[in-house]
């Protein structure tokens, strides 16, 4: 396995570039997953990998990279030379949940992780009328996971929701065994929440819409591509971001009809 190089923006503005395989291994992790009553291997187990490039940036999970594995045994080995590294694990009916961070210069260590039963949770999502926002989609952000909601037309790589509220507004998710927050999205309005308990409300605050010229009078700017980004928001080191790409007509005209009436940059 190897924590690859990746090209997106990570949460604080710094772009990571790939590296070349080296010979020997950065760290190699040994690692058992455990059932938290039984102690007894999970004998099905999903890992992804993640890491930092360097300590001041953000710990980010490579979900793409994920692989199945037996959870007795399993061996995984990072080459790209970052600073520091994790495991995510996953399995059906557990809380997901990430290793310890492992520094690159620890070279090879032996974990044995624990997973307990997946517990339900419930949040009941309104819309700024007051009615159930039915279809409003939940995005887990996490310190290894985070979030970036584009409120704009679908794009090949938009990360998937965790959960979708059903016709009566509530969402129903398995939280994972690690702090975390939702970011909701729904064509009424969008919000941020940290729940506290199993059950949670939140009203959704509505959009708030950009209507701008791009260029000059005698000189606009056409095809211009225009990006629209909340500032990242990090409460318990959870990231959520917002953004929104659109493209200006032959006028330079554009409009943005679904922004957080936050912090925006352009």
């Amino acid at each position: 396995g190897r924590f690859v190089g990746h090209t997106e923006p990570l949460p604080g503005g710094e772009s990571a570039l790939p590296s070349p395989p080296a010979t020997q291994p950065s760290l190699t992790v040994h690692l058992r997953v455990l059932d938290a009553v039984t102690n007894l291997p999970i004998p099905k187990v999903r890992i992804s990998p993640g890491g930092a490039i360097s300590p001041d940036q953000a710990f980010r999970t490579l979900s793409q990279s994920a692989v199945d594995l037996n959870g007795e045994n399993v061996t995984w080995s990072f080459y790209d030379g970052a600073w520091s590294y994790f495991l995510r694990v996953e399995a059906n009916g557990y809380s997901a949940a990430p290793t310890r961070m492992i520094k690159a210069s620890e070279k090879s260590v032996d974990l044995e992780m624990k997973l307990t039963k997946a517990s339900q949770a419930t949040v009941a999502v309104r819309n700024p009328d007051g009615r159930p926002a039915s279809g409003a989609k939940a995005f887990l952000a996490t310190p290894t996971i985070p979030a970036r909601v584009n409120s704009g037309p679908p794009q090949r790589d938009d990360q998937q929701p965790i959960a979708v509220a059903g016709a009566d507004g509530i969402i129903r998710f398995s939280p994972p065994a690690e702090p975390y927050r939702l970011a909701i999205f729904s064509a009424d309005g969008s919000a941020e929440v940290a729940p506290s308990a199993q059950s949670s409300a939140v009203k959704l605050e509505p959009w708030a819409s950009i209507d701008m010229k791009v260029g000059s009078p005698r000189q606009p700017f056409g095809s211009a591509v225009v990006q629209i980004g909340s500032f990242i928001s990090q409460d318990q080191g959870c990231w959520i971001g917002w953004c929104y790409n659109s493209v200006t007509d032959a006028s330079g005209h554009v409009t943005i009809p679904t922004c957080r009436a936050a912090g925006l940059q352009i």
